[in-house]
């Protein structure tokens, strides 16, 4: 998924594992209750994203 446009999506409940989210843009992006677990966010963009009891664990 890495330079992947995922602005403005409503990703609610979202679980992603051990998934590269390089370069991907989060702007905007609901998020809430959303799990990302080991995965790859270098250079990810999260300006303004929502995430009200989102997890991200062991990710780099």
């Amino acid at each position: 998924m890495n330079n992947s446009d995922l602005s403005e999506a409503n990703l609610t409940g979202a679980s992603w594992e051990e998934v590269d989210l390089t370069q991907v843009n989060l702007r905007q992006t609901n998020l809430t209750d959303a799990t990302i677990e080991d995965a790859n966010l270098a250079e990810a963009e999260f300006d303004r994203t929502i995430m009200p009891d989102g997890t991200i664990r062991n990710s780099q």
